[in-house]
C-alpha cells in the first residue's frame, strides 16, 4: 500500500456514514499518506442574479463554501484527534468532473467514496458519481459500502494473467499489491479468482467434435499463468484461497463473490477507444452492476483522463 501517498475523501455533504472517513484515517496512518476531504457544492444557477434579488450571487456563493467547510470541519473533527492531519476544501461544480480535476491538480492516487446508489429507478449500490469515477478518474478509485465491521474479513482480487498482454499483466500486478497489502494490513482471508474460457468453444465443438482434451490443455495453461503470477506475492496459506473457474469473468466474479461473503473486489479497468464517456472496460462494468460490496477500481497504466483541467 506505500503506492498510495495522496488520499482524497469524498464527502457528499448528506450521507451519516463515518465509515469511508474512519477507514481512510487509519489507512493514512498506517501508511503515512497525506489525507484530504472534499465536497463538492452544484454550482449556482446560470440565472441567480433573477433568482437571489436579496443577496449577491458570489456573496452567496462565499456564504455557502464558508457553511460547507464548516461541516467538514465538524465531520473530520473527531478522526483528527487520532493524530492524522486532515485539509478539507470545498469544490464548486459537477461532483465528478470536480473529484477528477482536483486528482489531477493535486496528484491524489486514491479517491475513497462511500457508495452513492440508486440510478435510473433501480436500486443499485453504486450510483452515477461512483460509477464515473470508476470511469474516468486516473486514480485508484474505493467506493465503500456502510459496514458496522471495522476490518474486511475476505478481500477478492480478480486478475487476468496473460503472458502476451503486457499492459495486461502489469494491472494484475498492481491489483495483487494493493489486494495483498490490504490483506496483510487488515489481517483478511485473500481470495484470487481468475476466469478462464475455452476460445470459440461452440465453433470448435462444430469443427473437430469433442473439445475435452482442449480444455484440459487450456485450464492446465491459465494454471500455469495464474501460478507464476501468484509466486510474485507472499500471502500466509491459511489465508490464501484461490479460484480458478471455468466461465465468463462478469458471470464468475459476482457469484464468487455472494457465495464466499466477499466484503472487497479489486479488480483492473482499461480504456476502451473511440467510445465517448466510457472507459471502463465490459467486464468490470457487469461486475459492478451485479455486485454487493465495497469495490476499488484500478487503471490501466498511461490511462488518459476525458476531464481535464481548462475545459
Amino acid at each position: 500500500m506505500q503506492r498510495f501517498k495522496k488520499i482524497l475523501v469524498v464527502w457528499d455533504g448528506e450521507s451519516e456514514d463515518a465509515t469511508t472517513l474512519k477507514r481512510a484515517t487509519r489507512l493514512a496512518r498506517d501508511i503515512g499518506a497525506q489525507l484530504t476531504v472534499v465536497s463538492v457544492l452544484k454550482a449556482l444557477p446560470r440565472y441567480s442574479e433573477k433568482l437571489f434579488k436579496a443577496i449577491p450571487p458570489a456573496k452567496l456563493k462565499e456564504l455557502l463554501i464558508q457553511q460547507r467547510l464548516t461541516e467538514l470541519e465538524n465531520y473530520t473533527a473527531r478522526a483528527k484527534k487520532s493524530g492524522v492531519p486532515i485539509n478539507v476544501k470545498v469544490l464548486i461544480g459537477t461532483a465528478f468532473v470536480e473529484i477528477i480535476r482536483e486528482t489531477l491538480r493535486n496528484g491524489h492516487d486514491l479517491v475513497m467514496k462511500s457508495a452513492k446508489g440508486t440510478r435510473g429507478g433501480k436500486d443499485m449500490l453504486f450510483g452515477s458519481t461512483d460509477l464515473h469515477l470508476m470511469r474516468e478518474c486516473p486514480s485508484a478509485v474505493w467506493i465503500i459500502k456502510p459496514r458496522k465491521s471495522k476490518k474486511y474479513a475476505r478481500i477478492l482480487a480478480a486478475v487476468d494473467p496473460d503472458p502476451l498482454d503486457e499492459a495486461k499483466n502489469k494491472l494484475n500486478n498492481t491489483v495483487m499489491e494493493i489486494a495483498t497489502s490490504l490483506s496483510a494490513l487488515e489481517r483478511s482471508e485473500c481470495h484470487i479468482v481468475h476466469a478462464w474460457v475455452l476460445y470459440s468453444e461452440a465453433l470448435l465443438e462444430l469443427l473437430i467434435g469433442k473439445v475435452d482434451k482442449l480444455a484440459r490443455d487450456t485450464r492446465k495453461t491459465h494454471r500455469k499463468w495464474l501460478n507464476e503470477l501468484l509466486d510474485r506475492y507472499a500471502i500466509p496459506h491459511d489465508r490464501r484461497r484461490v479460484h480458478m473457474i471455468r466461465g465468463k469473468a462478469k458471470e464468475v466474479i459476482p457469484v464468487l463473490a455472494k457465495k464466499t461473503r466477499v466484503e472487497l473486489i479489486v479488480m483492473g479497468t482499461s480504456a476502451r477507444t473511440g467510445v465517448p464517456q466510457f472507459l471502463i472496460g465490459n467486464t468490470a462494468e457487469d461486475v459492478l452492476n451485479q455486485v454487493d460490496c465495497s469495490v476499488l477500481t484500478v487503471k490501466s497504466e498511461g490511462f488518459q483522463s476525458p476531464v481535464t483541467l481548462n475545459e
